[in-house]
């Protein structure tokens, strides 16, 4: 995780992680969608990748 949570909001995120099921890894902090890919080999490695994402999303990450 990142830098720009508080370390309040760090502790309440792993918390989150480790009960989560599905979720692995969650990153805060400005340009995390340009290491998306480091990130997803990491934990998945040469697995295939399904971005979902609404259309607010979409417009704020575009599409690099």
């Amino acid at each position: 995780m990142g830098s720009a949570l508080s370390a309040e909001e760090e502790t309440l995120l792993d918390r989150a992680l480790h009960a989560a099921r599905d979720t692995r890894f969650l990153v805060v902090e400005p340009g995390a969608r340009h290491d998306a890919a480091r990130v997803f080999a990491a934990a998945f490695g040469d697995g295939t990748a399904v971005i979902v994402a609404d259309d607010r999303t979409d417009g704020a990450a575009g599409r690099t």
